[in-house]
Parts: C-alpha cells; structure tokens; sequence
C-alpha cells in the first residue's frame, strides 16, 4: 500500500488507510441536513461502513480473481480499491466493479428487514436513524450504479459496449457526461447543492474522458495495439490475430510477432528483427522481441533486454511466466530478479521465488517470497501447499517468519 497519512489497518488480509479528509467530507455532509447529534454520529459511522464494505467487495472479488497488490484507500472523494491483474477480461473487471454496489444493496436489504421487523413508529427519532442507514447503503448503492464515470455503473458500462478498449472509453465518455449533466440539473433544482457540485464534476470528466479516449486510472490513450498486446503477452496469439483481422491499425512489430508466433514465418521473423535493428529504443518494439525471445527460449537475450530497459511490464511478466513454465527456472529467477528492480509486482516476486527453489536456492526464494508478501500477496494457502517451496517451507528461517502472519483460509489443489 502506497504512503500517506491518516490510519492504517488490514481487513481480511487486505491492506486500509482511512484518510482524514474523508470523514471531514462525511462530516460536512452529515451536518447539512442532520438535526441532532445521533443522526449526525449515524449518518457518519454508517456512512464509513458502508464505504469500507463497499470496497472490501471490491477487493475481495479481485483477489479471489487472482489480483495482488490490493489494497483499499479511504479519501476525501470516497473509497478507492488498487489491485494488479494481468491480462483481465471484460467479465473480470465486470465482476469486480459490481461487487461494491452488491455489498450495499445487500446491507442495505438487511437494514430494511430490521427495520421491518422492528416496525418503528412513524416520524420517530428510530425510524429517522433506520432511513439513514438506508441512505447511505442501498441508496449510495443506486447512485452508484448510474452509467457515469468514474462511479462502478460507468465501468459496467465501459465492459458493455463493443468495440476496441478505446471505443468503448470515448463512448462511456460521452454517455457519462450527458447522464451526469442531466443529473446536476436535477439535483440543482431539488435544493441539493452537494449531488450537483459532484455530478457536474463527473460531467467534466465523462467529457474528458471522450475527448481524450483514456480508460479511467491509465496514463496512456488505449489503442488496437494496447489490445493485441495484451492477449500476445498472455500467450494468446490466436485471439491477437482475430484482433488484427478486424482491420484495425496495429503496430508493425505485433504483425510480425503474430505472424512469426502462429506460423514460424521467416519473412515475420526478418520484419522483426529489421524492426528491432531501426527502433531499437522503441518500447513496443523491443517489447515484441522479448516475447520472440522467450517464445524461442533464449533467456540470455531476454534477460539482456530487462536489464537495458524500456520494456513493457507484461512481456516481462510473460517472460518470466514462460521460463517457470517450460523448466528454465535459474533463467527465470534471473528475469524475476532483473524485473523486480523496476517493478514491485507480488505475482513476478511470488513467481520468482517459485524459480529460485526449483533452481535449489531456498534462501535466495525465501527473500523473495518474502518481497511478495511486502507488494501485496495475500495467496497464503498457495504459499502453504505450493510444492514448488517444498525446500523454502522446511527452513527455520521461513518457519519463523511464517507464523508472523495468519493461518491459509483454504487448501490448493
């Protein structure tokens, strides 16, 4: 979990920090319609749990998708969940983002059977405290589920739309911005000045987001490329190629990478080292050649490349990933170590560690594994039955450290 003040805590294994500025907000917002002291404590608490629920489904989901480095953070804008997942698909990322509203919906149904079940007398200081819990569990919910970016309903329709991972960013733009400027106007007109001042910010962004074609949280425009990329990386050249056909501009260097993969073309593989030799500083270029090279077992020459840099994360990953795959495990630990000064990745240093005991160096995969837990692992029953850390498990130094941290909560097959 990144730095930064205010509390710091674990909730279920998975990393929190609860900002300050967040409860001043819940507070500001609590004193705008809250006549006593009770409801004002109500709306805060409850508002609080609500949020650190919701993002607790949010991260639960994603680990057990197999994310790492989860981790949860609590600010003045609401609840924030990080994670790490490689190569997600549209129903994983569908998954994770509808999780958070499930959570409150379904508080939110228990809070309304309490209160059915205690049938509170009307316009009581009770049921003022049970409409408040509904508020800000099943009523947060709903909101959240409107087609705006970056609420969870946005992302969900993100998923939904056809097209490129670009297309689908320019076009939930577009439809964020018009829902959320329909919104400001509505909210503006009920006297609710705070909903507004937040839905027209939304607004702004859902058109920013359209303008530019940058998927929430990336740093960088999403392109057909981005895309091929990622299913070349995870080895899943076929889908690559039913991308490429679709006519879409593709970066020359994937072309050849495809072609030279799925059919051992020699023009392909030329094309691809012409490439290399002309644009050697190229980051897609030279990110291609390491998935050539790794494809064709030439692990010096993958590791030679990690070392000089300028290297995307996934064919770092999905080199290391090859050479544990294939048994090349001293290689592998040596790309895991090269990747791990660039890149504090939990599933590169879980996956290193993996490589260093099955090269016999228990002690080297120990410091790993133990670099893993430090970036976000959080898979203990795979560290407890993973019988590729048969010879890291039986080390006093590993015993010792283990029972630092909780007992697994499941057995790996």
């Amino acid at each position: 979990m990144g730095s930064g003040a205010g509390v710091k805590l674990r909730l279920l294994g998975i990393p929190c920090r609860l900002d300050p500025s967040a409860l001043v907000v819940l507070a500001v917002m609590a004193t705008s319609a809250r006549t006593s002291t009770s409801l004002f404590v109500t709306f805060v608490f409850g508002a609080l749990v609500a949020v650190v629920s919701h993002e607790l489904g949010h991260a639960l989901v994603a680990r057990a998708l197999g994310a790492s480095d989860v981790s949860i953070s609590l600010v003045a804008y609401g609840g924030v969940t990080r994670y790490r997942l490689t190569s997600p698909s549209r129903w994983q990322g569908a998954m994770i983002s509808a999780a958070g509203p499930a959570v409150g919906l379904g508080l939110g149904a228990a809070i309304w059977c309490a209160r059915t079940a205690a049938h509170p007398a009307a316009h009581s200081h009770a049921a003022a405290v049970y409409t408040e819990l509904l508020f800000v569990t099943a009523g947060w919910s709903v909101v959240n589920l409107l087609p705006v970016l970056p609420l969870d309903g946005g992302h969900l329709l993100q998923q939904a739309l056809p097209g490129s991972a670009q297309d689908r960013t320019r076009f939930a733009g577009l439809i964020s911005a018009a829902v959320a400027a329909i919104a400001t106007y509505w909210f503006w007109r009920h006297g609710a000045s705070y909903p507004a001042l937040m839905f027209a910010l939304m607004a702004v962004f859902g058109g920013y987001t359209a303008v530019r074609g940058v998927a929430t949280g990336s740093h960088h425009r999403h392109s057909a490329s981005c895309e091929v990329f990622r299913h070349a990386a995870a080895g899943e050249y076929d889908q690559a190629d039913a991308l490429v056909r679709t006519g879409r501009a593709v970066d020359p260097a994937l072309l050849a990478l495809i072609a030279a993969v799925r059919t051992g073309d020699n023009a392909a593989i030329a094309r691809l080292w012409q490439l290399y030799e002309t644009k050697s500083d190229d980051a897609m270029v030279r990110s291609c050649v390491v998935l050539w090279r790794a494809h064709t077992g030439d692990w010096p020459g993958v590791l030679s490349m990690l070392q000089q840099g300028a290297v995307k994360a996934g064919a770092c990953r999905a080199a290391l990933l090859k050479a544990f795959d294939v048994g090349a495990f001293h290689d592998g630990a040596g790309i895991g170590e090269a990747t791990l000064r660039v890149s504090h990745d939990a599933l590169i240093a879980y996956t290193t560690a993996r490589c260093w005991a099955r090269s016999g160096n228990p002690q080297l995969a120990l410091r790993a594994l133990m670099r893993a837990i430090d970036y976000g692992w959080t898979h203990w029953a795979l560290v407890d039955a993973d019988p590729n850390l048969d010879t890291v498990r039986t080390d006093p130094g590993f015993q010792a450290w283990r029972k630092t941290f909780p007992a697994s909560s499941a057995a790996v097959a």
